[in-house]
């Protein structure tokens, strides 16, 4: 009688496992569907190997406003990736809505007009970071961190919040 018991027992363990497992596939698909960019909003955020403060810190990023990809998110954590493809967990709080944009080309030349007629502004290089409030016709206009250059980039000079369905940023 006991035999049939833990045997049942371990039976109802697995349905439960299995249910459990359901829910987060679904879960996780549901939260890949809405990826969003968002920026690191302070000069140092720590990336873990899971959500929570006990998991091992793999990774400190020292790039106030480096864009990133949320990929998914569970409770105060979000699963990031950055321009490399480098993925990690990080707290939510170190995470701003402000829309910035990293130069992955050698070098993008700003412009002051958006159909590239106008003079060029500055020549950003590789890893310059810029917030980025509007796109129109495959470029986008920007301006560095510091806010001393502002003008008209290529969308394709960049990764970040310019890969977007709108025109305008908030």
């Amino acid at each position: 009688m006991i035999d049939i018991i833990r045997k049942n027992y371990c039976i109802f363990q697995v349905f439960v496992y299995a249910i459990g497992f359901c829910c987060a596939i679904c879960e996780a698909a549901t939260q890949v569907s809405s990826q969003k960019y968002r920026s690191l909003r302070s000069n140092e955020v720590n990336w873990r190997s899971g959500p929570g403060y006990e998991n091992p810190i793999e990774w400190i990023y020292k790039r106030f406003g480096l864009p990133v990809l949320v990929i998914r998110e569970f409770s105060n954590w979000a699963y990031i990736r950055d321009s490399y493809g480098t993925c990690g967990w990080v707290n939510k709080n170190f995470l701003s809505n402000k829309k910035t944009v990293v130069v992955t080309s050698e070098e993008s030349h700003m412009n002051s007009r958006p159909d590239g007629t106008g003079r060029t502004v500055a020549i950003l290089k590789k890893g310059v970071i810029c917030r980025i409030y509007k796109i129109t016709n495959g470029r986008c206009y920007v301006s560095t961190q510091d806010k001393k250059y502002s003008g008209w980039i290529e969308k394709s000079d960049c990764w970040g919040g310019a890969d977007f369905s709108g025109d305008d940023y908030q």
